[in-house]
């Protein structure tokens, strides 16, 4: 600027250089002026408004800058233009041209650090909202209102916040369904303690409403039960699978019920995830179904046993000699005598299967044979309605399975053949082995099965109604379901194939080894 000074001093007598001069002059006391204050505004807290104003100078600056630049080549054209000048005069002009482009140079660099300095740091403090919010709602804390402005970081924002929104309306629907559920849902710690629970849970357990959190769950099990909560929580956790296991409510619980467990281990959360339904009834009918079998077995079963023996004996004439009419009621009285006998021998049967009581005495056997050894068994039957049985066995068809149970089952499908086939009839028995399976066919030229009632013969007491048999060679209705239950204990499955006035087909398949 004293430069500027000296060079209008000493042009005074020239309009020309003076008013170049001055020009420069101006526009240099004007880049002083707004350099210092944008010294100022970089000494205080950088806010969105000075940083507004950093750019209004710098627009400014550059703007008289460029007339600076203009004046000083003007002042260096004139310069040129007056011949008289000495070369130490000519140099300074020079130097004073390098200098204002150095100045103005340094003054944009200078405010462009300044303002993205104001910019990183005010997008650095959005942004940090932005984040402190994430945190906040993974910990279900208030979030930080609304972040203001236009640009990106707000949008983002703005988003966050309706997403955070959307997610605790799910989280209240997802509690309102678990609180309003009638089964207890809780989740334990790793070490068993309670963490949260829904009301049912707290309803059922505690003596108030206060919550049950860091509670041990066995604290409210009968003692009997705690063993196989805690075995059930090992197994759920080592297997990754969900493990169910029943268990009873101690004295601390409201109530001494029977509850079914789920038990899953979540490894992200370190904790257990448990629902629990009352089974109470079904535990109260297990225990009616296991009196009445054992009244069956103890006040019926014996009783029968012991009145058979006595009226064999009296047909047999050890009470003395009887007449022709005592033999009949005596042979009518134990045939009746053995139906029952075998009515409740097979409804044992039936108990002892579905509860899984009777373990199966595996061992290869050969199928083939078991079929012959069941028709050897019902021929003289057969013989009797001169039936023909059309046999069409693959030999040494071997599977694992219990030859005593698998020969009864075949004996019963054969037995039914028989009785619903009429008389001079013929009956299809096959044997043969596939990959990964065997299968026994009997078909029958009966009167066939309704498609309604192809499943529900499986089932206890159930049999075909309006079938051409007598009340007197009616079953038990228990054959094919002790058939059903004993196939599928060797992992089998059985079916039948039927139709009406064309006969029905019985079959069975049983799993076969590839190698044996």
């Amino acid at each position: 600027e004293g430069n500027v000074a000296d060079i209008a001093a000493m042009s005074a007598q020239d309009p020309k250089v003076k008013d170049a001069a001055e020009k420069l002059l101006k526009a240099s006391s004007e880049l002083d002026r707004r350099f210092r204050d944008v010294v100022v505004i970089l000494s205080t807290k950088l806010t969105l408004d000075s940083a507004q104003r950093l750019l209004q100078h710098r627009d400014a600056m550059t703007a008289v800058t460029h007339q600076f630049i203009v004046g000083a080549q003007e002042l260096v054209d004139l310069a040129h233009a007056q011949e008289t000048q000495s070369r130490k005069k000519e140099q300074d002009q020079r130097e004073l041209v390098r200098a204002s482009i150095l100045v103005g140079a340094i003054v944009n660099v200078l405010l462009s650090i300044a303002m993205l300095l104001v910019f990183v740091r005010e997008f650095r403090n959005r942004l940090q909202v932005v984040v402190e919010n994430t945190v906040r709602l993974s910990s279900n804390q208030p979030l930080i209102p609304l972040l203001g402005g236009s640009d990106e970081v707000a949008d983002l924002d703005g988003f966050f916040h309706t997403m955070a929104g959307e997610m605790r309306a799910a989280r209240q629907r997802e509690r309102a369904l678990i609180d309003n559920a009638m089964e207890m849902i809780c989740s334990l710690d790793a070490d068993g303690r309670i963490i949260e629970s829904n009301a049912a849970g707290i309803s059922k357990m505690a003596s108030s409403d206060s919550p049950l959190t860091n509670v041990p769950l066995a604290d409210f099990l009968d003692v009997a039960s705690v063993g196989d909560l805690e075995s059930a929580l090992r197994q759920a956790r080592s297997s990754g699978q969900p493990v169910y296991v029943d268990l009873q409510m101690g004295s601390s619980a409201k109530a001494r019920n029977w509850c079914s467990w789920s038990i899953t281990w979540v490894p992200d959360q370190n904790s257990f995830f448990l629902v629990s339904t009352d089974i109470s009834q079904r535990k109260e009918l297990e225990q009616l179904r296991q009196h009445f079998y054992a009244m069956i077995t103890h006040d019926l079963r014996t009783p029968l046993l012991a009145a058979l023996l006595n009226v064999s004996s009296l047909g047999d004439g050890m009470f003395g000699p009887v007449s022709e009419d005592v033999q009949n009621v005596v042979g009518r009285t134990t045939r009746a005598i053995k139906r029952m006998t075998h009515l409740v021998d097979d409804l044992l049967e039936v108990e002892k299967l579905e509860a899984g009581e009777y373990e199966l005495d595996l061992s290869k056997v050969v199928l083939d044979e078991i079929v012959l050894e069941a028709i050897d068994s019902i021929e003289s039957l057969a013989a009797e309605k001169r039936i023909h049985l059309e046999l069409k066995l693959e030999k040494s068809v071997q599977v694992f399975a219990d030859k005593r149970r698998m020969f009864q089952v075949v004996g019963n499908l054969l037995s039914n053949a028989i009785k619903f086939t009429p008389a001079a009839g013929t009956i299809s028995i096959s044997c043969s082995g596939a990959a990964g399976f065997a299968e026994i066919r009997i078909a029958d030229s009966g009167s066939g099965i309704a498609p309604e009632f192809q499943q529900a013969i499986f089932e206890r007491f159930r049999q075909v109604p309006g079938s051409a048999v007598n009340s007197q060679q009616r079953g038990t209705g228990l054959g094919l379901p002790i058939c059903k239950l004993i196939v599928e204990q060797h992992d089998g499955t059985i079916g039948v194939s039927s139709a009406v006035g064309q006969g029905s087909e019985f079959w069975l398949r049983l799993p076969r080894p590839e190698v044996f």
